[in-house]
């Protein structure tokens, strides 16, 4: 009865610890929530692309997307877009305020690439929905890091994109490493073509428990690529990058401005994880021991 008891315990803590880790590798687009924003029905929504907040989402094969309605007035989303009206894809109809609707983005109607929707009833609100497949282990998205484990150096990938869905940012880090510096390779994609996108101007800053480790005002990616180090790093703990683009080109500035979009670097096994490994292998070793002292 005891043996079992301290098997119990074990696999509880073990469990704990494994899912600490899984949570901070990966992120879920297996659900996503979406709001008609409040004054939406309105015309003025559409400068700032918040009609549907977030205005581009991202959802895996198979996952599913709810919209809110929080406006007073009801709205519809419809697949499709203002100029070229319904594709038949999906369609509320009109649901009213705090109502929501639903739709599972399933593999036999839908692949991958982008769906554009809109409303009816207020054709200046559109939106669009970014279906991938399911995250693995290599496979990265919006703020989801995944370890390369082909060199001996672990390097970090991490997508997101703007949202207006013009510019796309991979950024590729070092691990975080106490008293080391850490490398930060970020590129900027026309997220339509697939292009690098040229003459991209930004700000970076990069913090660690508060305290900025990097600070890179005014930067300008000439061929849309950019290297940074970062100085010497307090910990292994989680590194924070905010990168601020400030349109593009070099004279006539055009394109997305003052949008800040955030990226978190997080080891692969954080510290409290292996404490809380730490601690069920200690409970497992001494309780294990006393028992078998007890019984003999």
């Amino acid at each position: 009865m005891r043996t079992r008891v301290v098997i119990e315990c074990s696999v509880m803590l073990l469990a704990i610890a494994a899912c600490m880790m899984n949570t901070e590798v990966f992120a879920d687009h297996s659900k996503v929530n979406v709001d008609v924003t409040e004054g939406s029905s309105v015309p003025g929504c559409e400068e700032n692309n918040e009609c549907y907040t977030p205005y581009n989402v991202s959802v895996d094969i198979g996952g599913e997307v709810t919209w809110a309605n929080n406006d007073t007035a009801a709205h519809t989303v419809t697949s499709g877009t203002p100029n070229d009206g319904p594709d038949g894809l999906f369609d509320s109809s009109l649901f009213t305020s705090g109502t929501t609707f639903s739709v599972k983005f399933t593999d036999d109607k839908f692949g991958d690439g982008d769906y554009h929707y809109f409303c009816m009833v207020h054709p200046w609100m559109e939106g669009i929905i970014t279906v991938e497949a399911t995250t693995s282990d290599d496979d990265y998205e919006d703020t989801v890091t995944s370890v390369d484990s082909d060199d001996d150096e672990e390097i970090t990938t991490i997508q997101n994109i703007s949202a207006d869905g013009s510019i796309r940012i991979d950024i590729e880090t070092s691990k975080p490493v106490s008293n080391e510096m850490m490398s930060i390779d970020v590129k900027f994609y026309d997220h339509q073509s697939g292009e690098l996108q040229e003459h991209m101007n930004y700000d970076m800053t990069v913090t660690q428990a508060d305290g900025v480790v990097l600070s890179a005002i005014g930067a300008h990616a000439h061929d849309g690529i950019a290297n940074h180090t970062t100085t010497e790093l307090s910990s292994d703990e989680q590194v924070d990058i905010d990168i601020t683009l400030q349109g593009i080109g070099i004279d006539d500035i055009t394109g997305p401005s003052g949008e800040t979009i955030e990226f978190t670097v997080v080891p692969e096994f954080g510290v409290i994880a292996i404490a809380v490994l730490t601690v069920a292998i200690i409970s497992t070793t001494i309780l294990t021991t006393k028992y078998r002292i007890t019984k003999f």
